[in-house]
């Protein structure tokens, strides 16, 4: 029987208990305020970064993250059983990146293993 797999990126938005009770897998984006770098959900919160935005000199910068990052993801959870499929939803392209490291991770993959899907989301 084939075992899914999710994974998504943090502007996601999930919070702890949806991410352990679907075992969600979270790929962070990377935010820069004021030249700190921080993993989104990692090192910084989303309370915490409240309140650096509120005393920063600079609005935030955010990075994509690698394709080596979702190739990484991609390989351990796919290693973790030969009947592995793996379901990952990111940002739009029209905001982020993301969903193409994303894709260009999953052609990577020899076969049909991961699908890659864009959220087409944007909250207003």
């Amino acid at each position: 029987m084939t075992k899914i797999k999710l994974v998504t990126d943090s502007t996601a938005i999930l919070s702890d208990a949806e991410i352990a009770e679907y075992a969600i897998t979270v790929v962070p984006l990377t935010i820069v305020i004021d030249e700190t770098t921080y993993q989104d959900g990692v090192n910084l919160g989303r309370e915490e970064f409240m309140d650096k935005m509120a005393v920063a000199k600079n609005l935030p910068k955010t990075s994509t993250p690698s394709i080596g990052t979702f190739q990484e993801t991609y390989e351990r959870l796919l290693a973790e059983d030969d009947d592995t499929h793996i379901i990952s939803i990111h940002l739009t392209p029209g905001l982020s990146g993301t969903y193409n490291a994303a894709q260009q991770a999953a052609n990577m993959f020899d076969g049909d293993r991961i699908t890659v899907i864009d959220s087409a989301f944007i909250d207003r």
